[in-house]
C-alpha cells in the first residue's frame, strides 16, 4: 500500500489516513465505515471502524497487525467498489474517495516520536574515519520540524548556504529493543523519501549533534510504502532543482543495511 497523510476540505478538518489508488486518494477509517455498514448499520461501524483501523498515522502504527488487515480490507472494499461503479458514501454523508486537487497532502506522519538519522552512505558527507566502518552512527533529528510535499521550506535567517540532502526512510511499526539484525525486516512498517535540509554555513556542535545545520526542517513524503510494495535495497535515488537533476543514486550503495541500523 501507499499510505498518505492528507487534510480534507472543508474548515476545521483534522488530518486522515488515506491510501493512493491510482490518482485518487482513499479516506481508509470512512472506506471501512462504508464496509462495516452493510452488517452492522450505521452507528456501530463507525464505532468498530474506529476500533480497527485508526484515521491517523500514527494511531495506525501502534495498532499493529489488526489495523494493518483493516486497512487492506478497506482498499479492497473500495477497489471492488469502484470495478462495479458503485457510490461510496459513509452514513453521515462524508465520501471515502477524494481527487487529489480536494486535499492537501501532509507528511505521511506529520509529528513522529523520534527521528534519527544515520550517515549509511560511504560517499556521503565528508571523509571517514575508522570508527565510522564499526558500527552505523546517527544523530536525533528534530521531530517537531517535520514538513511535507509541496510545502515551503524554512531558510533560516542565519544561513546563507541552505542545501539538499538526499536520502530515504524507514518508519518503524512496533516497539522492540537490541533487535537482531535478522528480524530488523519485521519492525519496518513502510519507507518514505526523505530530506533533512542543511545549513552548511551554521557552526555545528561536534559533541552532540549538528545543531541549527539540521534543526529546521524534515521534509517526507509524499507517501509511506509498505515494504511487500518495493525493494528496498534497489531503489533509485533521483534530486531535481528546477527540473535539473543534481543527484542520480541508488540505494544499493549503502554501506550500512537496514538490519545493521
Amino acid at each position: 500500500m501507499r499510505l498518505v497523510t492528507f487534510l480534507p476540505p472543508g474548515l476545521g478538518a483534522r488530518p486522515r489516513l488515506g491510501a493512493l489508488l491510482g490518482d485518487d486518494i482513499v479516506d481508509l477509517n470512512t472506506a471501512l465505515v462504508c464496509h462495516r455498514r452493510t452488517t452492522l448499520g450505521g452507528d456501530r461501524a463507525y464505532q468498530v471502524a474506529a476500533e480497527d483501523l485508526p484515521p491517523d498515522m500514527l494511531a495506525w502504527l501502534q495498532a499493529g497487525d489488526v489495523a494493518r488487515r483493516a486497512a487492506r480490507q478497506a482498499l479492497e472494499f473500495v477497489q471492488y467498489a469502484s470495478q462495479r461503479g458503485l457510490q461510496l458514501l459513509a452514513p453521515r454523508s462524508e465520501p471515502a474517495i477524494y481527487p487529489p486537487e480536494d486535499v492537501r497532502l501532509l507528511a505521511p506522519l506529520p509529528r513522529p516520536n523520534s527521528i534519527r538519522d544515520f550517515l549509511s552512505f560511504e560517499g556521503h558527507g565528508p571523509p571517514k574515519t575508522r570508527d565510522w566502518y564499526e558500527m552505523p552512527i546517527y544523530y536525533r533529528g528534530n521531530h517537531c520540524a517535520v514538513i511535507g510535499p509541496e510545502e515551503t521550506i524554512p531558510w533560516p535567517a542565519y544561513s546563507e548556504q541552505l542545501d539538499y540532502e538526499l536520502e530515504y526512510g524507514v518508519y518503524i511499526g512496533k516497539e522492540g529493543r537490541n533487535i537482531p539484525r535478522e528480524a530488523a525486516a519485521d519492525y519496518i512498517a513502510g519507507f518514505t523519501i526523505f530530506n533533512d535540509v542543511s545549513a552548511r554555513d551554521a557552526k555545528p556542535d561536534f559533541y552532540l549533534s549538528p545543531g541549527k545545520i539540521k534543526d529546521f526542517c524534515n521534509a517526507m513524503g509524499p507517501c509511506m510504502v509498505t515494504p511487500d510494495e518495493i525493494d528496498p535495497a534497489n531503489l533509485r535515488m533521483v534530486a531535481r532543482i528546477n527540473g535539473e537533476v543534481w543527484t542520480d543514486n541508488n540505494t544499493r550503495t549503502m554501506y550500512w543495511t537496514w538490519g545493521e541500523i
